[in-house]
């Protein structure tokens, strides 16, 4: 009976032998230049008091903001009730 069990996968333990320089550097790059741009962190930037406030002034932004939240009820109630008359229509033309 011991061959036919099988036997668990050992798990994945991946430990980094090389370091990225490059993005290493790139990181300290770029922290350099925004401390001496005066510019705000990516932390800081998202306490920022004017994000979002474009999207409110070109529709098609707002547009496709809301969109996935706004369902367009109206049509699909219409268009169900245009399938239930034509159904109905035909039950009775048929039934006749």
């Amino acid at each position: 009976m011991i061959f036919t069990r099988q036997r668990r996968p050992r798990g994945f333990k991946h430990d980094f032998i090389y370091v990225n320089d490059r993005k290493n550097r790139w990181l300290h790059f770029n922290d350099n230049a925004r401390s001496e741009m005066n510019a705000p962190n990516d932390d800081e930037a998202s306490d920022n008091p004017f994000k979002g406030r474009f999207t409110k002034v070109v529709k098609h932004l707002e547009k496709k903001k809301y969109k996935r939240f706004r369902l367009n009820s109206f049509e699909q109630v219409m268009k169900i009730v245009v399938a239930v008359v034509v159904l109905v229509f035909l039950w009775f033309w048929l039934t006749d």
